[in-house]
């Protein structure tokens, strides 16, 4: 989508937590989606598979240790968005557009969204890969789903979107998953006003955002430490985060209303219950709901 944002290793892995959760049993599982195994490199599985038990328990206790509850945090981030997408059609949204894409899955397993129109905005390369996938899954590409190659570090969503059938006139939700962590700051804020203008009323933007402190390093915890460092290895540093209570303040700046933050407090009381109770979560992430 924009350089130096989640790329595919970032997509692949983010896949692959879907398609672990997705195994286990109903009264477990907090997010389910029936093809994301389809997005996990084939070798990768294959290395999985012969992995004696003790070792794979080994180094889920190491990425435990070094980065608690993160990759709880990211299963709480997909059921919410899961969710949210969900109630946005019941709601009457009849656009959806999808920016930085990666390999959601969304736009082929959430209940009514056949009916709406979505939009899926992301670099071409990604993309690419990600129909290619689809049509082995499908058969065909599905006709409700528009695909958008584009830089917008390059392109307006304004540009982008223009001659691809949207219409501003309808109510869109626009959904920023694990994107606006990796754009700069200038660049956050001139996509979030391009959706404000873009948008009827009532329209609304559903992102996630990590908290500053992590982001400017001052969160000098051992977690933030080694999450920077991570994605410095990865080529995908952090360049953006809103600090923790100022997500509202941030949002009416540029012209939002309607906002609702959603803390680790909310999500955790919502999705971590009975066998999930125990789980480790980070209060890294919050999710943000806000409406033009």
């Amino acid at each position: 989508m924009i350089d130096n944002r989640e790329g595919s290793i970032t997509a692949e892995s983010l896949a692959l937590i879907r398609a672990k959760e997705s195994t286990l049993n109903t009264d477990e599982r907090i997010c389910f989606d029936p093809y994301a195994m389809r997005f996990v490199n084939p070798k990768l599985l294959q290395i999985m598979a012969r992995m004696p038990p003790e070792k794979s328990k080994e180094m889920q206790e190491s990425y435990e240790n070094q980065f608690p509850g993160h990759k709880n945090a990211l299963i709480a981030r997909i059921r919410f968005f899961d969710d949210s997408v969900r109630d946005s059609i019941s709601k009457g949204f009849t656009q959806i557009v999808i920016i930085g894409a990666g390999y959601d899955t969304r736009a082929y397993r959430i209940e009514g969204i056949s009916n709406v129109r979505v939009f899926e905005l992301d670099l071409p390369e990604i993309q690419n890969r990600k129909k290619s996938k689809i049509q082995e899954i499908f058969g065909s590409l599905p006709i409700e789903v528009t695909y958008i190659p584009v830089d917008l570090s390059i392109t307006s969503l304004k540009t982008a979107l223009k001659g691809n059938d949207f219409d501003s006139r309808q109510k869109t939700l626009y959904v920023l998953e694990g994107l606006i962590l990796y754009i700069p700051p200038e660049q956050v804020k001139e996509l979030f006003s391009s959706i404000i203008f873009l948008s009827a009323q009532g329209s609304a933007v559903l992102f996630d955002s990590i908290d500053g402190a992590i982001v400017d390093g001052s969160d000098q915890s051992a977690y933030a430490m080694n999450i920077r460092q991570q994605m410095s290895r990865l080529g995908e540093t952090f360049k953006f985060g809103i600090r923790k209570g100022e997500e509202e303040k941030y949002m009416k700046t540029i012209g939002f209303k309607n906002i609702q933050v959603v803390t680790k407090e909310t999500y955790v009381a919502q999705y971590f219950t009975g066998i999930n109770k125990s789980r480790s979560v980070s209060e890294a992430f919050n999710f943000i709901w806000a409406e033009t």
